[in-house]
């Protein structure tokens, strides 16, 4: 096997600069696919803005101080599956006033029927965030694109949407999955799920600084080998952070997860 690896994103071995919060705001887009769930990546993610640590990392006494507000936007999960999981890492959200979860799962189809409606809840959201005192904030949203499919939202309607919280942060994450299934568009109808899916997926990366894929491999599932991450250069560059371009191979098990370079 060979040797594990740090997760860093820039060349300066970083995930989250501290110039993001000072000079250089952030716009990534992470991609996943069916059997590459990105719950371990968005956690190290979570971690990193919390705190500026990552527990997977060789970083000798690594001592974790309250970093920036980290938002978790889930159109997926609950507080609880965040709290269960967090905890592995070392995280207690219980005590922790900086972390802030807004739950879009749980009761979504009594808070939305039409864009106009969606509008109304984003503008909510937007003003929640703005009452947290930090002005240090990351934003991580997940499994937005669920909402191109269950209403008729537009691409552009929901990319405005995102735009509204990214000026309240310094930096944002969007969370979505690029299953084939999903984004086939094979006749060029704007109205289908699939062609507003690929259409939002390709409008995100184009407003990137910042591009994380997670697939399988190739030839399927190896024994010690769960799938890939690959880290790339957005449409949008920095002005001076440069991002460290790479691919991971990495592997899950019950303890930790592990990342070789490919």
């Amino acid at each position: 096997m060979a040797q594990k690896q740090d997760l860093n994103l820039f060349i300066d071995n970083s995930i989250i600069p501290e110039k993001v919060f000072t000079s250089e705001p952030l716009f990534g887009t992470i991609t996943h696919t069916q059997g590459t769930s990105p719950s371990w990546l968005v956690n190290l993610l979570i971690e990193n803005s919390l705190y500026g640590t990552c527990v997977i990392n060789h970083e000798k006494d690594q001592h974790r101080q309250i970093r920036a507000d980290t938002v978790v936007i889930s159109f997926l999960h609950d507080y609880d599956y965040y709290e269960k999981d967090l905890k592995r890492n070392g995280i207690e959200l219980n005590d922790n006033k900086q972390f802030h979860f807004i739950d879009l799962f749980t009761d979504l189809f009594q808070e939305i029927s039409t864009p106009e409606s969606i509008g109304k809840l984003f503008d909510q959201i937007a003003t929640q965030i703005q009452g947290y005192q930090n002005t240090k904030k990351i934003i991580l949203i997940e499994g937005i694109e669920f909402l191109l499919s269950a209403t008729s939202i537009s691409t552009i309607q929901l990319l405005n949407q995102i735009n509204k919280l990214n000026k309240l942060a310094k930096g944002i994450f969007v969370i979505t999955s690029a299953d084939k299934e999903l984004i086939e568009a094979s006749q060029g109808n704007q109205n289908l799920p699939e062609f507003k899916t690929l259409d939002f997926i390709v409008r995100l990366i184009h407003r990137s600084n910042i591009v994380m894929g997670l697939r399988p491999l190739e030839t399927g599932r190896a024994k010690d080998i769960t799938g890939t991450l690959t880290i790339s250069k957005g449409t949008i560059p920095f002005e001076s952070l440069v991002v460290s371009e790479k691919e991971y191979l990495y592997f899950i098990n019950r303890e930790t997860t592990k990342l070789f370079f490919r």
